[in-house]
This record gives C-alpha cells, structure tokens and sequence, in this order.
C-alpha cells in the first residue's frame, strides 16, 4: 500500500472517530423534577411545621420523628428544599432524645434513621445534637450483626431500622 493511500486511510479512520465522539448524545435530562413532583415535594413540605410533623391520627398529637425523616429524606431526594431539610434536621438535633431514646433506653431503628437522617442533611453525624450517631448505631448492632434495641420495652428492631443501620454506618465507612 503506498504511503500517501495509508495516510488518506488514517486521515479518514481518525476524522471519523472523532466525528462518532462528537456525536455522543447528550445526557439525558433530569426528569426527577416533574411538575407532578414538585406539587407532591410542595405539599409534603407545606405539612412541616417547625421542623416537625405532628401526628394528630391516635388521639392526642404528637411529633411523629419517623414520618418527619421520612419527610426529609423525600426532600432531599427531590432536590431544591435545602432549607425545608436543614429545618428539620435541626429540629431532630434539638430533640434527638426522645426519638433515639436516652439514659436506659436506646432504639436501633430510630438511631440508625436519625444517622441516615444527619448524613442526609449534610450534618456531621459524629456530633448530631451532641451525639455521635455512627457510635450510638454501632452500639445497636449485636455479635450477629442484626441490629437490636435496649428497652424496658422489648426489643422492636426491625429490617427497616437494619436497613437504615447498614446504610448510615457503610456511608460512615464503619
């Protein structure tokens, strides 16, 4: 093959790799912010009051942590409700007590979603309303490696808090 046909071949090769490479579609567009989704993420947020959501389903009121997290974690999915996010998770840190428990009680679940809940809302959670949730979670995790609450009450670790505890503690690197 003579040198001049082997650098047209070249020449052609090279033009259209980089043709092909400009070629390359677009990323796809962010569709995770629907007008539907905003409505819903607006709504959701619209219930937050003071960074809680009360529970008034059972009879007498209450700040329901668990559905306030799932709230925040909704939130935070979405995107755009930052300061929705940050109110919530300072509230937690205010009350951090009564939902991952204090002195002879601890929970599991509830201490595993409050770590997830922190690193979420871009908290330190080795300092979370004077906690160091990474270590509060480890703390729940038996020999086993299920996930267990210290109560009076009974021991009610679930898969859901388990779930929250494998998440928080990998995102830890623990």
């Amino acid at each position: 093959m003579k040198k001049s046909l082997r650098r047209g071949l070249v020449a052609t090769a090279a033009t259209a790799l980089g043709a092909g490479l400009l070629a390359v579609p677009a990323a796809q567009a962010d569709t995770s912010r629907t007008p539907q989704t905003v409505n819903a993420a607006d709504w959701l947020s619209g219930q937050v009051i003071d960074g809680v959501l009360v529970n008034e389903a059972f009879g007498d009121p209450f700040i329901d942590w668990g559905l306030t997290l799932d709230t925040l974690f909704a939130l935070d999915s979405v995107g755009g409700y930052n300061a929705k996010v940050a109110d919530i998770a300072d509230a937690l840190a205010e009350d951090l007590g009564s939902y991952i428990g204090t002195g002879e009680e601890s929970y599991g679940g509830s201490t595993a979603k409050a770590l997830v809940a922190a690193q979420a809302a871009g908290k330190n959670p080795a300092d979370f309303g004077g906690t160091d949730l990474v270590g509060a979670t480890e703390a729940r995790v038996d020999g086993t490696g299920r996930l267990a609450d210290e109560s009076a009450f009974g021991n009610f670790a679930n898969v859901f808090g388990q779930a929250f505890a494998v998440k928080g503690l990998h995102a830890a690197d623990s």
